[in-house]
């Protein structure tokens, strides 16, 4: 679906409205999402399509995820506590147990990772030949 300048525009307002000290304020969200459905505003589909595009892109960028070569004894609590001491804004965090890092971790929050995995040194040292 094409969206108009106007119906991004009115999503980016409504978004930046439904947040509170940095964070999503849900029941604002429900509260604007419920009006829009109930008065159907022109362009109104898209409007509701880019605002939920806008609250799923806020959502990843603030869950952490961090994956491991074998579960770990604690289930990772200390590296998530650290990684909320780090990013006070985290929505959601979990460990990930993947066999094919071989060893080490890679920690993901948003778009920024970083990588100390065997299986990602291993592509970087790929690469460098």
């Amino acid at each position: 679906m094409r969206i108009t300048r106007e119906a991004r525009t009115i999503a980016k307002r409504l978004f930046l409205l439904c947040r509170k000290d940095g964070r999503l304020d849900e029941s604002a969200l429900r509260l604007v999402v419920n009006e829009i459905a109930a008065k159907k505003p022109r362009n109104y589909a898209a409007i509701l399509s880019r605002l939920a595009r806008l609250v799923e892109i806020d959502l990843n960028e603030r869950t952490a995820v961090v994956g491991t070569a074998a579960a770990l004894a604690d289930n990772g609590k200390q590296i998530l506590a650290a990684l909320n001491a780090e990013f006070p804004n985290l929505a959601a965090s979990r460990v990930e147990v993947k066999p094919e890092l071989i060893g080490g971790l890679k920690v993901r929050v948003g778009s920024r990772v970083w990588d100390t995995s065997i299986s990602g040194r291993l592509a970087e040292l790929q690469k460098s030949f």
